[in-house]
């Protein structure tokens, strides 16, 4: 570079996919500028769910605890035909979730957003300029100059990356010139958010889609005391006659109207699947919404964005610390964007299941599930963002388990009781159940986790030994690793930063090849520029 660089990082946009990065590089001790056009958070919700991989990374930068309090589990999902009878039902036991938290959430956004940016102004190293825009962006080989607008003024910044996180409309993918795929998607919905006033008949865990070809309807739990409905538009109607307060009313009527319910928010939506064509030019990546737009029937936009953040913090990290050139930032697109485009295709898929108006497909539609119900199956399960595993990228494709997102249980160490990420921490991990892996020689890199026999609750269970060489705890809740690396034919797993499996070994010997291999991959330098 032909000078330093101000910042390590600049984030443009400060919603939750932004403020996670921002947080993640922080925390590694980055020096971070967040650029956010809104001044305030927006006080309206939008988002309202998360599942448990979320958890997992909201769980690593610290806000979790803070979260609790403002959302509601959602251990339910109804898909009802016109005559109510039940299609499909997805239920999740508690705490059988992968990373060590209930599946899915409920929640504000807003309380979410104020809850990030709070976190924001906690972490050393980073700087958020709010009420500021981006109106201009340059790059060479050696770093990326924004031109800045704040207070009326602009000024210019240089970092040794950008990241523009800066939704829908994203300036920097303009600015890059990124075009979108679009995956033939495009429906108007009106979505009202409400407050019930007393009991309308509805589990707050339970989430419905009503398939009715008359108005396919979604209605789902948004937070402590708080539901949401989406209404498919129908041929005739506009954005101005559903969204008056007589046309609300009447299609809230099934549920007590205005006599039950106060209007929180109504906006008309059209529902969209896009996916950008490149996710880095140079020193400027996008994500978020920025990459990618989808349909909202498996409530994963707002995931997949963070994913986005956590796959990427650690990367960004790598090559900014030396670690690693560049070129792993490669990774990130051929990771995320197969990732992505299963969700989009799943979540299409789902919409046109809910969609169907006409009524002959709708009773073929019908007849097919209700016929897959009786015989015990499912044709949703297993769908959702955390089903789809890492097929490419930096992984061994070969190996057992490559690609999956690694369990968290409940475990007991000399930190305490904790979950596993919180006493071993979410660098690189060697994690194994023998003991002959004790000897595997891992460096700073990597931390070896020993994970021991299976434990009653912890207060009645010894805490695990201190490792010279790394962390012992012993699990006793949760999901168990012990069991996972059993089904995969493993005694070790060397699981990344973002909680995926690179790779996984049999023997102490292969543990030790896994080790070098991963720092092998990192370190393979393919690009034309380097750090």
């Amino acid at each position: 570079m032909n000078a330093a660089a101000e910042f390590d990082c600049v984030v443009v946009g400060a919603g939750p996919t932004g403020a996670v990065l921002a947080t993640l590089l922080g925390q590694r001790g980055r020096r971070v500028l967040v650029v956010e056009r809104d001044e305030r958070v927006y006080p309206l919700p939008r988002a309202v769910h998360f599942d448990h991989e979320i958890a997992r990374v909201l769980q690593e930068i610290g806000v979790m605890e803070r979260l609790l309090p403002t959302m509601n589990p959602a251990a339910e999902y109804r898909f009802e035909n016109a005559a109510g009878e039940l299609l499909v039902h997805l239920v999740t036991e508690p705490g059988s979730a992968r990373s060590g938290w209930e599946a899915s959430y409920m929640f504000v956004q807003p309380e979410l957003e104020q809850i990030l940016r709070d976190r924001l102004g906690e972490v050393v190293g980073v700087t958020a300029w709010y009420g500021a825009e981006c109106i201009d962006l340059a790059q060479t080989d050696q770093d990326v100059e924004l031109t800045v607008r704040r207070a009326g003024r602009a000024e210019t910044v240089r970092a040794r990356f950008v990241v523009g996180c800066d939704g829908a409309s994203s300036f920097v993918r303009d600015k890059l010139g990124v075009a979108m795929d679009d995956l033939g998607f495009d429906e108007p919905w009106v979505v009202i958010d409400t407050k019930p006033k007393r009991d309308i008949g509805l589990d707050p865990a339970t989430a419905y889609q009503y398939c009715d070809p008359a108005r396919p309807t979604t209605c789902v739990p948004a937070g402590p005391r708080r539901r949401r409905w989406e209404f498919m538009l129908l041929p005739g109607e506009t954005r101005e006659s559903i969204a008056t307060p007589e046309s609300v009313w009447r299609l809230l009527a099934p549920w007590g109207g205005e006599a039950a319910l106060e209007l929180v928010r109504v906006a008309v939506y059209r529902f969209h699947a896009l996916i950008a064509r490149r996710w880095r030019v140079g020193r400027t990546l996008l994500a978020g919404d920025a990459a990618h737009q989808m349909p909202p029937f498996m409530g994963q936009g707002m995931c997949s964005g963070i994913r986005d953040a956590a796959n990427l913090a650690w990367k960004l990290d790598y090559v900014l610390g030396g670690l690693a050139p560049s070129a792993l930032l490669d990774s990130y697109e051929a990771e995320r964007a197969p990732h992505v485009r299963h969700v989009v295709e799943t979540s299409v898929a789902l919409g046109r299941v809910v969609c169907e108006r006409d009524p002959q497909r709708a009773a073929e539609r019908d007849a097919f599930l209700l016929a897959t119900r009786r015989a015990g199956g499912n044709p949703l399960a297993g769908q959702g963002g955390q089903a789809a595993r890492l097929a490419h990228g930096l992984l061994q494709p070969e190996s057992a388990g490559a690609g999956e997102l690694f369990p968290q249980p409940h475990v007991h160490g000399n930190d305490g009781s904790l979950r596993l990420d919180e006493i071993v921490g979410t660098g690189a991990r060697l994690i194994h159940a023998a003991a002959e892996c004790a000897s595997v020689p891992v460096d700073r890199r990597v931390t070896r986790v020993a994970i021991g026999g299976a434990a009653r609750a912890p207060e009645g269970a010894a805490r695990g030994e201190s490792d010279p060489g790394g962390v012992a705890v012993n699990e006793f809740a949760g999901p168990s690793v012990r069991t996972w690396l059993r089904e995969h034919g493993a005694i070790a797993a060397l699981v990344r930063p973002d909680h995926y499996v690179y790779g996984t070994a049999a023997t102490a010997a292969a543990a030790a090849e896994l080790v070098d291999s991963f720092w092998s991959d990192v370190t393979n330098d393919t690009s034309s520029t380097g750090e």
